[in-house]
């Protein structure tokens, strides 16, 4: 008798092996590796402009230093200045050639003077914290700082500012990071754009055909036979909510603040360029005429401290000397170190201070 069906019994197992390859995407891959690429170089960069923020640091920590144990050589000085004006008024006053209120003055000149040196020992004691602090060396672990205030002047910058300004733009690792974060951000602005273009590849299978058929209970039937095959893939997104827009969207914003920062980058570097250039060409000028007063202050003093023991001279004119003649020696030890410290800032601003250091 006819039923008009029969049944089948079957089993399965169709393990497969696929590989893919892309062929072709209107630059999708490119623009994300250009990006990565770009990013890596950013950072490396960026390691390199962080070795220079650290030699500035120190740098300045240095000379300050420097400057702080100048002046409290001139605050020794003073003290020894001090005791001997002193000296000679109490001489006088032994021979009632002087006056008590002249003897109080210099009395008060000495205590100044000793006052002055303590203040500057503390300032000596905080300079040299901040110098170990900028090392990263741990406060109580003595380290051995040479004395940069007996240093002979850097040179003099060769060239004019123009050429130091396009030194800064050609080898500032901030300038040069923001021209890579630019080209990331345009990287992945291409990549972004590339999505709305179809893609070709390839798409390859290998398989294993294993299986069994029994019809109406008979005996199983079964087959293990290999297979293969091989596809050209077109794939052409067509609407995907606007996510792509808004991918381009944000890429354009990126390359748009990348372009601001870089603008920035530049700008921050003419002006910084421009005023260490001036600070150091003022430095010198200011080393120079503190040369001057210097020397003129001690022939001042000497001189009003031999007319003093001669009764020629008065003790107010001894007493402005005294103090012009301090002021002179610090003011040359602050513009012997500001000399310094500007010729830092000057190469840190150019992105030479590497290869001075």
């Amino acid at each position: 008798m006819r039923k008009g069906f029969f049944t089948a019994d079957t089993r399965e197992l169709l393990p497969t092996l696929t590989a893919k390859w892309l062929l072709f995407d209107f630059g999708r891959r490119e623009g994300g590796v250009q990006a990565a690429k770009a990013n890596a170089f950013v950072a490396d960069v960026a390691f390199t402009g962080a070795h220079e923020k650290l030699i500035y640091a120190v740098s300045r920590a240095y000379f300050a230093i420097g400057a702080a144990r100048g002046r409290l050589r001139v605050a020794e000085q003073a003290l020894k200045s001090a005791a001997i004006v002193q000296d000679a008024v109490e001489t006088k006053r032994a021979h009632e050639l002087a006056t008590v209120v002249e003897l109080a003055q210099a009395r008060r000149q000495t205590a100044q003077a000793r006052f002055n040196l303590e203040r500057a020992k503390g300032a000596e004691h905080a300079a040299y914290s901040s110098l170990v602090a900028s090392v990263g060396v741990a406060p109580d672990v003595p380290i051995q700082v040479a004395d940069s205030s007996e240093k002979n002047l850097p040179a003099a910058p060769s060239g004019d500012v123009d050429q130091l300004v396009r030194d800064a733009l050609a080898n500032r690792p901030d300038i040069i990071a923001a021209l890579g974060k630019l080209r990331a951000a345009e990287a992945t602005l291409g990549s972004a754009r590339a999505a709305f273009y179809p893609t070709v590849g390839l798409e390859a299978q290998a398989y294993q055909n294993i299986g069994a058929l029994s019809t109406e209970g008979s005996r199983f039937y079964s087959v293990n036979e290999p297979g293969a095959n091989i596809l050209l893939k077109l794939s052409l997104p067509l609407f995907d909510g606007g996510a792509r827009d808004a991918r381009i969207a944000i890429a354009h914003s990126e390359v748009a603040a990348a372009r601001h920062s870089l603008d920035q980058a530049q700008d921050t570097a003419v002006q910084q360029v421009t005023d260490a250039y001036d600070a150091l060409h003022t430095g010198f000028a200011e080393f120079e005429a503190a040369l001057e007063l210097t020397k003129a202050a001690r022939i001042a003093y000497e001189a009003a401290l031999d007319a003093y023991r001669h009764g020629v001279g008065n003790y107010t004119d001894l007493s402005n000397a005294e103090t012009a003649l301090s002021q002179a020696q610090s003011a040359r030890e602050d513009a012997h170190a500001n000399v310094f410290t500007a010729a830092a800032a000057l190469a840190f601003s150019t992105g030479a201070i590497l290869s001075q250091s």
